[in-house]
């Protein structure tokens, strides 16, 4: 875990310098954070909406991942922890 959240912050710096998008930051973090794998079931959509929950706290709109994510759980996490 220590390593990807090391790889959010040069992802982070890189957004912030123009370098990256936040749809990149995005799918860079949630494919690396995927690896962590807290559940037997549901680590893609959990990996995915904590790539949302990250560029949605550098101010950017959530990343679409092809599909809209309207789970009462996606949206009590981005109404309850990104301000």
């Amino acid at each position: 875990m220590a390593d990807s959240l090391a790889y959010a912050d040069v992802w982070i710096s890189q957004f912030r310098s123009g370098g990256m998008t936040a749809d990149e930051v995005a799918v860079r973090f949630a494919h690396k954070i995927v690896s962590v794998h807290p559940f037997p079931n549901g680590n893609g959509r959990w990996s995915r909406m904590v790539g949302d929950l990250l560029v949605m706290s550098l101010g950017q709109p959530r990343f679409t991942w092809a599909v809209e994510i309207s789970s009462p759980l996606a949206t009590l996490a981005t109404t309850t922890f990104v301000r």
